[in-house]
């Protein structure tokens, strides 16, 4: 579930655990994420496929055109 922060995430299973929807078994939690930490994870992510994406058009962009003409045109170095 997501919570507006870790305090509210707190309350809930405080909450859920007092009300013992699972017999006497403790609730577990495996980690905590504010969800400002989950926003802010998602717009670096945003971010860096952004770049990969610029630098792989730039990249193409950059690669002279057909090469293989290169090599077989003005390859042997005579007039």
């Amino acid at each position: 579930m997501l919570y507006e922060n870790v305090d509210h995430a707190k309350l809930a299973i405080k909450n859920l655990d007092q009300m013992a929807p699972f017999g006497n078994r403790a609730i577990s939690v495996d980690f905590w994420v504010s969800k400002q930490e989950l926003e802010k994870e998602r717009h670096h992510k945003e971010q860096n496929e952004m770049m990969n994406w610029i630098r792989h058009s730039e990249d193409l962009r950059n690669k002279p055109e057909g090469m293989e003409q290169q090599m077989g045109m003005g390859g042997s170095g005579a007039p």
